[in-house]
């Protein structure tokens, strides 16, 4: 909102603010969380021999908020009318599934996002930099 001329959201008073709000809140309270207790599993258990069921669920949890954000890009290039920072945050996750094969197939309209952002000259910078995929 601080810089709104870089475009990375609606603007306050833009009726698709609340649709990239909600879409970022459902990836920072759903499929944030789910990736970490995949990745730490360990943290999220007192049982160190549960820690692979807790990674199981949470991965499998990562997979069903994939499931309704693929729905809702079926009908959408972006998650909102025009592309945001909420498509970039997708693109992140994306590339933490420990399976990118599976993603490119079961899910191809989020793979299809991602693949246009990684063909977008500021995206690939930052690859540069992170090195978020190969």
């Amino acid at each position: 909102d601080r810089h709104s001329r870089a475009a990375l959201a609606p603007p306050i008073d833009h009726p698709e603010r609340p649709t990239f709000l909600r879409w970022m809140l459902f990836m920072s309270s759903v499929l944030y969380p789910a990736v970490l207790r995949r990745y730490y599993a360990e943290r999220y258990t007192t049982d160190a021999a549960s820690s692979g069921a807790v990674a199981d669920a949470a991965l499998d949890e990562f997979e069903r908020a994939f499931d309704v954000i693929d729905a809702h890009l079926q009908a959408s290039d972006w998650f909102c009318a025009s592309r945001s920072i909420a498509d970039v945050y997708l693109l992140m996750m994306q590339t933490w599934h420990p399976d990118d094969d599976l993603v490119r197939i079961k899910w191809p309209n989020i793979e299809r996002v991602a693949a246009s952002l990684r063909a977008d000259p500021a995206i690939r910078a930052l690859n540069e930099y992170y090195d978020m995929w190969t």
